[in-house]
């Protein structure tokens, strides 16, 4: 602990005097040491009236209610399906609550802790068609069943997409991405703590219940499109997948539809999915034009939830941006497009001044609770790594 605040004090010229060492605390104390160059945000982009009457609230909400008492996990039936026409068979005429289980490193603690009370689980692991990746002439297809390890593994995945390869080795632990799948990793519900311990909470009750990250604990939450929930999308694939153009491949018994990444989201934890569909695979298109991709990811500690993520793909063509991507993750409740630094960078020759110009408006419109504010200038850093990385 003392070589970690003697590299800190170091570093920024100011040492903390308490633990534990969190990047709000280094951020107030560079405040305090010297005038932090002030990253511009834009409060009039989000209504705020809800916020500051909590803000101002005499103590924080977290101690204005009790969490609900969190039952224990009932008992339920367990099934194997062999393929699909299964799966849909028990969807539509099942009269049960119905689950469905491929990895369960999300679905297994969701029980434990009450946040999902399925009467039967269908595991989906062993079908085929839900499993492993396969190219096209327009794009690789990778089953939702796929697992990270398997993903990141894939030879023509890691020549072709390395920075999918390079960011699932940020997600989890090793134990975690031997099991977890592509498709939980995109349909996870949100980790927010309020919700996770069974507080009363908009998400978990329902309309005219307040998010408790208003007034309270809020250092994990959405610094942008906070309202109504403010917790952020907890998938550190989206971003990536995002800014490839990927698709996700949905499947009913009445048949496909594709969605791109961004309009699979309702908001945090929450799917546009039909009752009756599943996700069987997600499609990364190949282009044309060479894309050149980074990733970045800051979270409390190794295979933690990010904090803040930025994904970035550019097409590059004599020297100059051709195209440009940019997908935020851990700051909004979906994987966040940063258009307006897209466009920045579109028919730029790379410079230091360019790639800071498009990091710094990666953050417009960012509206930060009172403890997560270091999130702002994390995202802006974690962005001119990204494209730094990208264009190596």
């Amino acid at each position: 602990i003392a070589a970690i605040g003697n590299a800190i004090a170091h570093a920024i010229g100011s040492r903390l005097q308490s633990l534990p060492f969190a990047p709000d605390k280094v951020l107030d104390a560079m405040k305090r040491k010297s005038a932090l160059e002030k990253i511009p945000t834009y409060p009039w982009a989000q209504s705020t009236g809800v916020r500051d009457a909590a803000m101002r609230g005499p103590s924080k909400l977290r101690f204005m209610r009790r969490p609900m008492p969190v039952e224990h996990a009932s008992a339920y039936d367990y099934l194997f399906a062999n393929d699909l026409d299964e799966v849909f068979d028990h969807l539509l005429h099942s009269d049960h609550s119905t689950m469905l289980r491929a990895g369960g490193t999300e679905l297994t603690p969701g029980i434990a802790q009450g946040i999902y009370r399925p009467e039967q689980v269908i595991d989906i692991s062993r079908i085929a068609v839900l499993r492993g990746t396969r190219r096209t002439h327009r794009c690789v297809s990778v089953g939702a069943c796929t697992s990270l390890r398997e993903l990141a593994e894939d030879g023509q995945v890691k020549h072709l997409f390395p920075a999918i390869a390079k960011g699932i080795a940020k997600i989890a632990t090793v134990q975690v991405r031997n099991l977890a799948t592509v498709g939980g990793n995109l349909c996870q519900q949100k980790q927010c703590v309020y919700y996770r311990n069974a507080y009363p909470c908009r998400k978990l009750k329902g309309a005219g219940h307040p998010c408790f990250a208003y007034g309270g604990d809020n250092r994990h939450h959405s610094i942008m499109r906070t309202w109504p929930c403010a917790a952020p999308c907890p998938s550190d694939l989206a971003p990536l997948l995002d800014v490839l153009d990927a698709e996700v491949v949905v499947i009913s018994a009445s048949g496909q539809r594709r969605l791109a990444i961004r309009d699979l989201y309702r908001w945090s934890g929450e799917t546009t999915l039909a009752p009756d569909e599943i996700l069987q695979a997600i499609e990364i298109p190949l282009s044309s034009l060479p894309k050149r991709t980074g990733f970045e990811k800051s979270s409390d500690k190794t295979g933690d939830f990010a904090l803040a993520s930025v994904a970035v793909s550019l097409g590059l063509l004599q020297g100059r941006i051709q195209s440009a991507r940019i997908s935020l993750g851990g700051v909004s409740p979906f994987p966040e497009r940063a258009y307006l630094a897209e466009r920045m960078l579109v028919d730029q020759v790379p410079s230091e001044d360019v790639i800071r110009g498009a990091a710094l408006a990666t953050v417009r419109g960012a509206l930060p609770f009172d403890m997560n504010a270091h999130k702002v200038p994390l995202t802006v850093e974690l962005a001119m790594r990204a494209l730094k990385r990208a264009l190596a």
